[in-house]
């Protein structure tokens, strides 16, 4: 095999930064599972809500496998590991140490709310990857926004970065209580996700994955 059929091959590695609230990472990984593809979690927030979904009441720090989905906590694995699953989501959350942006990923996601507490940690997250691996393509998400005046531009300038797609996630009783049944009901799929937030999960994986907008909608009135 050659290097470049390789490279076809391996799977994608996705960051996400921003407000600890697991649904979008959730929603990417199940949708990405439901494609018949395989999905590794990596859980390095603070919280560690994403990794509760899956282990449900069991008190445990070890890796979850259920076959074509793995979810680890505060675990560093090795590329070539990341590489065998399609998809590889790296969860950090607010969590800005150095240590959680050890593995270059192939693509960034800044997702802050408007709390100014929010925007520096994005800040902070957004310098430390530039520094490490001289990245500098966001995908930048404005989560809960409400009627006030800080856009998405605003926000932008505050961490530093010109994205290279960018999306506004208004706040709503909806998202917020769709999140909350996720963490009381568990891995139960998509039927615990907002529409809006399925949306665009749908329009990320197209360009993540490289597959066709039709067969994602397909999936997505399934679930």
């Amino acid at each position: 095999m050659t290097s470049r059929e390789a490279e076809k091959r391996a799977g994608k590695i996705v960051s996400y930064s921003g407000k600890e609230r697991c649904d979008l990472v959730y929603a990417l990984g199940t949708l990405t599972h439901a494609t018949h593809k395989s999905v590794l979690y990596i859980d390095n927030s603070i919280f560690h809500d994403l990794y509760a979904v899956f282990a449900g009441n069991n008190d445990t720090d070890e890796v979850l496998d259920f076959g074509d989905v793995v979810v680890a906590k505060d675990r560093k694995i090795p590329e070539r590991d990341m590489r065998k699953f399609d998809l590889c989501i790296l969860y950090s959350g607010l969590n800005t140490d150095q240590s959680v942006f050890y593995q270059k990923a192939d693509e960034y996601i800044i997702a802050p709310g408007e709390e100014a507490e929010e925007v520096a940690r994005m800040k902070k997250a957004a310098d430390e990857i530039r520094k490490i691996w001289s990245v500098d393509a966001f995908t930048l998400i404005q989560r809960d926004k409400t009627g006030r005046k800080q856009t998405l531009g605003t926000i932008a300038e505050k961490i530093g970065v010109r994205p290279k797609r960018s999306y506004v996630l208004k706040f709503s009783e909806e998202n917020y209580g769709a999140y909350t049944a996720l963490t009381i009901n568990k891995n139960g799929g998509l039927r615990g996700i907002s529409e809006e937030m399925k949306l665009l999960a749908g329009e990320l994986i197209t360009i993540y994955l490289n597959e066709s907008e039709k067969r994602i909608r397909s999936f997505l009135k399934k679930m």
